[in-house]
């Protein structure tokens, strides 16, 4: 039977800027503070029922983090810029190389999304246990985020006052 919605949709009260702000000491999160956030990750998830989420081919990402992480993948990877899927390998081999933390791991950085320096890492971090947990082979990077869908709600409400 063929499924035209989404099987799940889900805000978590954590994000990745809240994630670094409580858990990251400095810019790259150590080892001990990336354990810390997988716990909490796990915790919230848990709390929602999300931890047995039912298998999924796709997940949509929403938000400035997740089209970082599409806009580095696109540059290390060479692919087009109006690609908006990523694949779960895809965004492994993105990830092996942030992880580095090295130069060129800096510069992939600095170069596309210096304004996300201090969230991206606890971004991968949710985004890697959504992936797991969903068994997923793309993720959909919306091109919009939150904010732009609850302002085309207000505009269209006050259009109609």
């Amino acid at each position: 039977m063929a499924h035209d919605g989404p099987g799940v949709i889900e805000s978590l009260p954590i994000g990745s800027l809240t994630l670094a702000k409580e858990y990251v000491g400095k810019v790259f999160p150590k080892q001990s503070e990336c354990e810390k956030i997988q716990v909490r990750i796990r915790k919230e998830l848990k709390k929602r029922k999300l931890h047995r989420l039912p298998a999924h081919t796709s997940l949509c990402g929403v938000g400035g983090t997740a089209r970082s992480l599409l806009l580095l993948a696109q540059e290390q990877q060479e692919l087009p810029d109006t690609q908006r899927l990523l694949t779960a390998g895809q965004l492994k081999k993105l990830e092996k190389l942030l992880w580095k933390k090295d130069n060129t791991a800096r510069e992939l950085l600095l170069k596309n999304c210096p304004d996300r320096l201090h969230t991206i890492y606890t971004g991968m971090l949710i985004l890697d246990e959504l992936v797991e947990l969903s068994q997923c082979e793309t993720i959909y990077i919306s091109q919009y985020g939150v904010r732009e869908g609850y302002l085309r709600r207000e505009l269209a409400r006050k259009r109609k006052a």
